[in-house]
């Protein structure tokens, strides 16, 4: 149980800190930006929780739309199952921005992807499977400082597998750290 609240305690940690710093508008049209983020992917299998971490690159193309390309990878050396499992996503998503002139930011967003499954079996075989994908999440954006060139960011997302074996939802909880440049 201490291992599903760690999350919730990151996040609520981590708005805390974005909250309590200066901060201006966290979107602005006509800006890009680069994110690395880390967190914690729930399968719905029977393999633990697992460290994830990715890269993204984001443009924002009216006050409240914008699109998002993200890379991410997360690895689990199962303790209860005799495998290790990684997973890398490619993600193509809509960013829909509630209040992009508040100094923290909610968002909704959603789209497609593509997996790639690797289950390796201790003491020998191998699986691989690829699949499309489509998820939706939701989170928060907060500028960091005045300059407004940095951002905190902290995500709930779900994920779909249609073409795995066991036709799954998985949850991620990620925060990340941003750049935004341009206009």
């Amino acid at each position: 149980m201490t291992q599903r609240k760690t999350p919730v305690l990151l996040a609520t940690a981590l708005l805390a800190v974005a909250l309590a710093l200066p901060a201006s508008a966290a979107v602005e049209e006509g800006t890009n930006d680069f994110e690395i983020f880390a967190g914690v992917n729930f399968t719905d299998t029977p393999l633990d929780e697992a460290a994830t971490f990715g890269i993204s690159f984001g443009r924002v193309f009216t006050p409240h739309v914008g699109g998002e390309i993200a890379l991410t990878y997360w690895e689990d050396d199962s303790s209860t199952l005799l495998v290790d499992a990684d997973d890398i996503h490619l993600d193509l998503s809509v960013i829909y921005y509630a209040n992009p002139d508040s100094r923290g930011v909610f968002k909704v967003y959603g789209g497609i992807g593509w997996t790639n499954e690797n289950l390796d079996v201790k003491g020998g075989g191998s699986f691989d499977e690829d699949s499309f994908t489509a998820h939706a999440g939701i989170g928060g954006r907060f500028t960091v400082g005045e300059s407004e060139k940095f951002f905190l960011s902290v995500d709930g997302k779900a994920r779909w597998y249609e073409n795995t074996s066991d036709d799954r939802i998985d949850f991620e909880a990620l925060f990340g750290f941003g750049w935004v440049w341009g206009n």
